[in-house]
């Protein structure tokens, strides 16, 4: 396996307040193999071409934006399908001297998947939004805003799987207010409320609080406390397996969003050579995507709780060293249906228990620097894969002004083994990438 990558990127100035940019890039990556030293057809190719330009008046700041890409080939199976498509973005913000502020934004996107195996999809989308601070002062903060997303989606049977209806117009709506307030000198609290419409299951509602108090200057705890939800996708509601009937998945009309109760309560630290921060989670998860067994519908037949804590933190050992560290600590406890198959809860994901990641940033010499990174995941439940701990290495060395050429190594140790499924995903061992990067000045 391996690959080569190319970018350009060039930029200046329009006038005495605008900028503009614009980029381009070419990817290209090789085959990988399995476990079994199978090669997969994956080998694909990537072109992408975008601009952005700004404008910034004396309240007033304005920005367009775009990209176009294009990657892979007709026919090709799911891992390495034909993408396509083309966005543009414009912003118009202003902000006043009070501290109140506006801001305007639409974007229009059309993208397009064809592949062989479960997908032939081409979608449309048009979004536009609007932000609004009318109050800002010591002790408050008043936002509101609302949105509304249209989208076109087109997907035409595969030799394994179909949507009916295949082309389906949907629509999301938003409306929301948010309340900061400065209760005391050390006490901040905030209030806020979302109502989200969708085609499939109508108006949901999304409250969130959250409360954060300075212990002193350096130091501060917060919590909160939020309702989330995972509004119905065509995945979900539209999705039949194989292409002709019998099917042994037929859609899901009934299905209903997923809801999550999320607490948090955190601590967070800085001075002046470090910072740092824990955050401690509980989610109540409830009407969960699960099944049947199969000939079967898709349904909301799981429930459970996500809990865990996960923190970083970052220190100047020496002024030319940095070190950083971060963990997560993740546990689960889902429970089905008794109807549901077993295989319903590894379907809501395969997660590591432990992770954790430490970073070493230096600089050596004149223009040569050095970051090391160390990271682990332990293993993966069902399907299992074992823990693993890799290690990264970046050298960089600039000779002269505007001139970077480095050299990064992936898995160092040339660890090998599959991310998720043993059977069905690629394995990586080391990779070497040279970098040159010029900026002409």
């Amino acid at each position: 396996e391996g690959g080569r990558q190319a970018s350009v990127r060039l930029g200046g100035r329009w006038g005495a307040r605008g900028a503009w940019r614009v980029h381009a890039l070419h990817q290209e990556r090789d085959r990988t193999r399995l476990g079994d030293g199978t090669q997969r057809p994956d080998d694909n190719d990537l072109t992408q071409l975008g601009f952005r330009t700004d404008w910034a008046g004396t309240r007033d700041v304005l920005t367009l934006q775009g990209q176009a890409y294009h990657g892979g080939e007709p026919g090709r199976l799911n891992v390495a399908p034909l993408v396509r498509g083309v966005h543009l973005l414009g912003r118009w913000r202003r902000q006043n001297l009070d501290g109140t502020s506006w801001q305007l934004q639409a974007y229009l996107d059309q993208a397009r998947r064809q592949e062989l195996v479960l997908f032939d999809d081409r979608t449309r989308i048009a979004d536009v939004e609007f932000n609004h601070v009318p109050l800002k002062n010591e002790h408050h903060t008043l936002m509101w805003g609302a949105g509304h997303r249209r989208a076109s989606s087109e997907t035409r049977p595969t030799a394994f799987a179909r949507f009916d209806p295949p082309q389906r117009d949907l629509r999301w709506s938003s409306l929301f207010v948010q309340h900061e307030w400065s209760a005391l000198p050390r006490l901040r609290l905030t209030g806020g409320l979302k109502l989200e419409s969708n085609v499939y299951t109508g108006t949901e509602v999304l409250p969130s609080v959250r409360a954060s108090f300075d212990l002193t200057p350096a130091h501060a705890v917060w919590g909160s406390w939020s309702r989330a939800v995972r509004a119905p996708a065509r995945l979900d509601r539209d999705f039949f397996f194989p292409a002709n009937p019998p099917f042994l998945i037929a859609g899901g009309p009934q299905f209903q969003s997923e809801v999550a109760k999320v607490v948090e309560l955190g601590w967070r630290g800085q001075r002046d050579d470090w910072s740092g921060s824990l955050t401690a989670f509980h989610h109540d998860l409830d009407r969960l995507r699960a099944g049947r067994q199969a000939p079967t519908r898709i349904e909301n037949l799981a429930w459970g709780r996500v809990w865990g804590v996960e923190g970083w933190s970052s220190v100047v050992l020496a002024p030319a060293w940095r070190l950083s560290a971060g963990f997560v600590e993740l546990r689960k406890s889902l429970r089905k249906d008794p109807a549901s198959p077993d295989s319903s809860l590894p379907n809501l994901g395969n997660d590591p228990k432990h992770q954790w990641m430490l970073r070493s940033s230096s600089t050596l010499g004149p223009g040569i620097e050095v970051d090391a990174t160390l990271r682990h995941v332990s293993a993966l439940p069902e399907p299992r894969v074992p823990g693993r701990t890799v290690a990264d290495l970046r050298v960089g060395w600039s000779p002269v002004p505007g001139v970077e050429a480095s050299v990064l190594v992936h898995n160092l140790g040339d660890h090998r083994g599959a991310d998720y499924n043993p059977v069905e995903s690629s394995t990586f061992g080391r990779e070497v990438w040279l970098r040159l990067v010029w900026t002409p000045r």
